[in-house]
């Protein structure tokens, strides 16, 4: 399998080079979904390429934002240049503009876990729209996994960060901030204390994840790439977590092996995402940020300096728990068991390792050398250097150097300037000499001559990988040609699951059902009902796809509102409605749609959004889990999240085989009556709904204030 690593700058690709990335995967300084990493301008995009070709590394350049109408080109050209540069990949997330890169490139593709990709049927639609791989979102059972291996690629994340949102879907940032998180630019609000029930943690962040245990499991399950999060951390990051994995492949990493992992980063501990645990607690509410490795306990303390059971050594940062939560932090200046630190600590407190210097300055000092063979002749008219390397040889001329009128340089004074390498990429192993006369030796001339078959070698070297990029030549699909949309004139309401009033039904054009529970007992009385068209939900997995596919062949509903791929490819041949959830945001596709909330213009064929409790998140692990609570005698919750500046928001449940549930803010989104628009109320209470739709058509509420309305970042 793939050791698919970050490199967040030149440094972090450096450094996943020297420890045996297969490959790496890195941004543009546009259109990159790490917009706060270093990235690559277009002067080192060119020469970071060259660099991990010249070691056999493969490349994948992140062009994975939504793009605006008004940026498409930028986009396209962006890609045609990473053509240019022989990228060997381009992943990506948006629909309009892998469509436009299909129709203008034979780059090769790879669907960005963003796209949410996480059961066959996306898979398969993926696949149609000519992608050569699918980054599946971090939500995917291993169930799943295996059976998306058998029609595609798949890369899997297996160690970093862990959005609690299913990928792709997190509108938390955007619609409070304007900052969007499928733009790059996430505030990143789940790190954020929220009070709940009189209680103040960390509710929505989650643990880092780590696979190196599960390996052989995801190899069996046909995942061809590991994937390494990390474009925001160190290079010594980058470098360990590639050295654990490389290890991890062939036997089983040892508690040393995680214990590095550890030191370099670790958010809670870790968890295993929800690949063997569909709705795993992955939710670390004590501490939001790196905690490290246990280095033991306080035995005692002062004001200023407390005194460890284990040895503190100078120059590694530590921080300090107190039943979990961080009560302090060190910076050893001194081996020993004493140190300073900041806080406010006590005797029984847990040190965490934060940082180690000599484990930093040790992964750092590795470096990698191409082995090369030389051959130097010395003729009366020419010198020439003949170098071998990766089965390819070069050779360089330069004027002859004279012969010795006293003493000749002698072989091994030849062999030590031919080797002087400095800090190439390359180390000359052997010299082989040529020569019919004594010579004496020009060193700025041998200098000049080696340092050209170095370069004409790593030229060579670079050329040759490019021979072995993949070019996309099968054949692919627009969106437009895979959909069959139906058209919308006029007010288009969502509602739960539940009696809608009729004044609601005869003003409406559509009505959507959202369900809480997706089942055909619960449906069936909406059978018959031409007016009724079916959400279907943004999640479906292992046997989950096979309830929704038996509810949409089921003929209760004919017209189907589509949040991800797979909707698509289950609705095949029947009329669906694009939903919020595909985030088309531009004209590419002239499909009729819901706008995005990722939007903040209207693009060709988009319905407005008229009001809605916007679902900011979607999850998969359960709310009640992360107090303790379990499944048994579950009949739903009542929760509610208040952060600090006051902002209170509820969750919302809704069922297939497994729970998800919904971030919504309690306070609406309203924008104004159109005669043409979409109305959600799936978040009201039934009661309420004819009181809230009579408002809202008569245009007496107040009009939103978020953010992102006033245009997305």
């Amino acid at each position: 399998m793939e050791i698919l690593a970050p490199a967040g700058g030149i440094d972090s690709l450096k450094a996943a080079v020297a420890h045996g990335a297969d490959a790496v995967y890195l941004g543009a300084s546009t259109f990159s979904a790490r917009a706060k990493a270093e990235n690559f301008g277009e002067d080192t995009l060119k020469s970071g390429i060259d660099y991990a070709h010249l070691f056999g590394v493969k490349v994948y350049v992140t062009v994975n934002t939504l793009i605006k109408d008004e940026e498409m080109e930028e986009a396209v050209e962006l890609v045609k240049k990473l053509r240019e540069f022989n990228a060997d990949a381009v992943i990506i997330q948006d629909l309009g503009l892998i469509e436009r890169v299909r129709k203008c490139s034979d780059i090769i593709l790879h669907a960005s876990t963003q796209m949410g990709v996480h059961n066959l049927e996306g898979a398969l639609i993926a696949k149609d729209l000519g992608l050569s791989r699918v980054v599946v979102s971090r939500e995917t059972s291993i169930k799943d996994m295996e059976k998306i291996s058998s029609v595609i690629e798949t890369e899997v994340f297996v160690q970093g960060a862990l959005c609690v949102a299913f990928s792709g879907n997190c509108y938390f940032s955007s619609i409070v901030s304007g900052y969007s998180g499928n733009r790059g630019k996430c505030l990143q609000l789940c790190r954020k204390t929220y009070d709940c029930l009189g209680k103040k943690d960390y509710r929505l962040s989650t643990s880092d994840m780590m696979l190196a245990y599960d390996l052989q499991r995801l190899k069996d399950a046909g995942v061809c790439s590991l994937k390494i999060e990390g474009r925001m951390r160190r290079p010594e990051y980058v470098a360990a977590a590639v050295d654990v994995y490389k290890n991890a492949i062939k036997s089983r990493p040892t508690a040393k092996d995680i214990d590095v992992l550890k030191a370099m980063y670790n958010r809670g501990d870790y968890n295993r995402a929800y690949y063997f645990e569909p709705t795993a607690n992955v939710i670390f509410p004590s501490v939001q940020g790196h905690i490290g490795v246990p280095n033991g306990k306080i035995k005692r303390a002062n004001k200023t300096m407390f005194v460890a059971d284990k040895p503190i050594k100078a120059g590694n940062g530590y921080k300090i728990l107190r039943n979990g939560k961080e009560c302090g932090g060190a910076l050893a200046i001194k081996d020993g068991f004493e140190c300073g630190y900041t806080g406010s600590v006590m005797a029984g407190d847990e040190i965490r390792l934060t940082t180690d210097k000599q484990l930093c300055e040790q992964v750092l000092s590795k470096k990698r050398k191409i082995a090369v063979n030389a051959k130097i002749e010395f003729f009366e008219r020419e010198t020439i250097l003949t170098l071998c390397a990766k089965g390819l040889m070069v050779t360089a001329r330069t004027e002859a150097c004279p012969p010795a009128q006293k003493q000749p340089a002698s072989d091994a004074d030849i062999a030590r300037l031919v080797k002087r390498c400095g800090d190439s990429d390359f180390e000359i192993e052997n010299v082989d000499l040529y020569t019919d006369f004594p010579v004496f030796l020009v060193k700025s001339r041998i200098n000049e001559l080696r340092r050209n078959a170095l370069e004409l070698l790593s030229t060579s070297i670079v050329k040759n990988h490019e021979k072995s990029i993949q070019k996309f030549g099968g054949n692919y699909k627009i969106l437009d040609e895979i959909c069959d949309t139906f058209e919308v004139s006029g007010i288009v309401t969502m509602v739960s699951d539940c009696a809608v009033p009729n004044s609601i039904i005869e003003q409406s054009q559509y009505v959507v059902v959202n369900p809480t529970e997706y089942s055909l007992k619960n449906l069936e009385t909406y059978r018959g009902k031409e007016k009724f068209v079916l959400n279907l939900p943004i999640v479906s997995r292992e046997d989950e796809t096979d309830k929704i596919k038996e509810i949409v062949d089921s003929r209760i509903f004919d017209k189907f509102v589509v949040n991800n791929l797979y909707g698509i490819g289950l609705t095949r041949g029947k009329k669906v409605l694009p939903g919020y959830g595909l985030n088309l945001i531009n004209s590419q596709t002239k499909l009729t749609k819901i706008n995005s909330f990722e939007n903040d213009s209207l693009p060709s064929g988009a319905i407005p959004y008229i009001y809605a409790k916007a679902p900011l998140m979607t999850f998969c692990h359960c709310p009640k889990k992360v107090r303790g609570g379990n499944c048994a005698g579950c009949k739903g919750y009542d929760i509610t999240l208040t952060d600090d500046k006051n902002q209170s928001y509820a969750l919302r449940r809704y069922k297939i085989k497994y729970c998800y549930s919904q971030l919504l803010p309690l306070s609406p989104l309203y924008f104004g009556y159109k005669k043409r628009g979409f109305i959600d109320l799936s978040a009201e209470k039934s009661e309420q709904l004819e009181q809230i739709f009579d408002k809202i058509i008569s245009g007496d509420l107040p009009l939103a204030e978020a953010n992102f309305a006033r245009g997305l970042k």
